[in-house]
């Protein structure tokens, strides 16, 4: 079965963690599917900006398990590319 919840949902219980996820670059685009009500799979578009130049983009893949209360990655993979994205 598939339980559903909000990307802000999903977002808000993992910044409500003892041990909140910290991103360095700004993640946009967000999809959170859960399965299970256990299982969450979040895809997200990423931009690394330094000294105000875009030097890479891409995209951030991760799985996460619900560990009691708490969400733990599982694992992650991303795609990058040097420079701006194409418009």
């Amino acid at each position: 079965g598939h339980t559903t919840s909000t990307v802000d949902e999903f977002l808000a219980t993992l910044k409500a963690q003892p041990t909140p996820t910290l991103f360095k670059e700004p993640l946009t685009n967000v999809t959170v599917q859960v399965e299970d009500g256990h299982l969450a799979f979040v895809r997200a578009d990423f931009t690394v900006v330094i000294d105000g130049q875009v030097r890479s983009h891409g995209v951030d893949y991760f799985t996460l398990v619900k560990d009691g209360e708490a969400w733990k990655i599982l694992n992650g993979s991303y795609t990058s590319h040097p420079g701006p994205a194409a418009k």
